[in-house]
């Protein structure tokens, strides 16, 4: 992602954390990330991301225009293939429309059991409300951390 300081020691000392429990099994994937703005959850993943191989990044709002532009089979693809998967933009909008419905709803099917993080602005009971509790279930059924603090894109 062009522009984002993805330096792994900015990365909050929380979501290192909850990374290495995940990592090592001690706590169980998918990891769902959640906070303000500029808080710091795109930049960590994104450091995370650099430091396995086979990883993936794309937002919601990404998977669905591949949906429409027909270039999803590639998205399906790598979303398996990858050994960490990270999924952005989450309940973006105070409503989902069907497309980023079903696109979420097969992400989170297709990483089942894998390495994945999701990111949202969106606390974690509000995920059942902007989707349901189908999608709820899929993305907080296993490890939950919160980054906070400033929006450091307003604080340099």
């Amino acid at each position: 992602m062009p522009g984002v300081d993805r330096e792994l020691h900015r990365t909050t000392p929380d979501l290192l954390a909850a990374i290495k429990l995940v990592s090592v099994a001690h706590q169980p994937w998918p990891l769902f990330v959640h906070g303000p703005a500029g808080s710091g959850k795109t930049c960590g993943s994104l450091a995370i991301c650099d430091c396995v191989t086979k990883s993936t990044y794309t937002t919601l709002e990404d998977i669905a225009d591949a949906v429409v532009n027909y270039a999803a089979p590639v998205i399906w693809e790598q979303a398996v293939a990858a050994e960490l998967a990270v999924l952005d933009e989450i309940g973006m909008r105070a409503k989902s429309n069907d497309l980023h419905y079903t696109s979420l709803k097969k992400f989170a099917d297709l990483r089942y059991g894998k390495a994945t993080i999701y990111i949202s602005n969106a606390e974690p009971e509000q995920i059942a409300d902007l989707y349901d509790d189908r999608i709820a279930s899929r993305l907080l059924c296993g490890s939950i951390v919160h980054v906070g603090g400033n929006d450091r894109r307003r604080t340099g």
